[in-house]
């Protein structure tokens, strides 16, 4: 499956797909929950059709992905949160 054109516009199960893709996953389902909770990328609705342009969820995707080191840099966990307060505070 080669890339669409950054217009093409794209069903949840095909962003799915091509996001899978370029090594940066997430499923149909998780993708409705963004959707629903609005932190997830930007759509088109078309009636009751959802529609995705590829380059503006491409984008979204590439720039909400976690990048981190390694598993204390996660603000989800306590040990992370720890980290990122002592790296605020240094800074102040």
């Amino acid at each position: 499956m080669e890339y669409p054109h950054d217009d093409a516009l794209l069903s949840t199960q095909e962003l799915s797909a091509l996001f899978g893709m370029l090594g940066a996953p997430l499923s149909v389902a998780t993708l409705n929950t963004k959707r629903c909770r609005g932190d997830g990328p930007p759509f088109r609705k078309f009636e009751h059709i959802v529609r995705y342009h590829w380059g503006e969820a491409r984008d979204w995707r590439m720039n909400n992905g976690r990048r981190m080191r390694n598993t204390s840099e996660d603000p989800r966990t306590r040990r992370g949160r720890k980290a990122v307060n002592a790296q605020t505070a240094s800074v102040v």
